[in-house]
């Protein structure tokens, strides 16, 4: 049930709902516009560099650097809203009182979650979006392909970790 807020109305008292905290399609939380606002800044930053030339400022070297977006091929909010009966009843019926248990409010359910299941799922996820973006992957990583035992678990090698961090 939605919060309610009282209004005087021709001499009668009418209750109408009000959106919540969490009710905003794009929220405190939206992903999407994060990743789409991220993406232009690196394009804006990157745009004098496009040429390949690298200029200096003072005692700082500016270039181009490359960007590679990999975002979830599923809905996290989606994830997180099957997982929320795994919180705690007090967190549930505050995350109701708020209506973060609407379609538009799991995204705060997905901030709060750190149950086994759920981080398994996002796991899960991670890997087999990764395997399907292999070849982008080392690529932008410039890595050859390796083969090995794990079959295509073996392209998450040493190296690859040694050169992110």
């Amino acid at each position: 049930m939605a919060p309610r807020t009282a209004h005087r109305l021709s001499g009668q008292d009418r209750f109408t709902p009000y959106p919540g905290l969490v009710r905003d399609p794009h929220g405190l939380f939206g992903r999407k516009d994060q990743s789409r606002i991220l993406r232009r800044r690196f394009h804006a930053a990157n745009r004098p560099y496009q040429s390949g030339a690298a200029l200096t400022e003072g005692n700082t070297t500016l270039r181009h650097v490359d960007v590679l977006v990999i975002t979830p091929s599923q809905e996290l909010d989606d994830i997180a809203a099957r997982h929320a009966k795994l919180l705690p009843r007090t967190i549930r019926f505050l995350l109701k009182r708020i209506g973060a248990t609407t379609p538009n409010g799991a995204n705060l359910i997905s901030y709060l979650l750190f149950e086994q299941e759920y981080c398994r799922e996002l796991i899960s996820l991670g890997y087999h979006d990764a395997l399907a973006r292999k070849d982008e992957i080392l690529a932008f990583l410039d890595i050859a392909p390796v083969s090995g035992i794990n079959g295509d678990a073996a392209w998450f090698t040493d190296d690859v970790v040694n050169r992110a961090g």
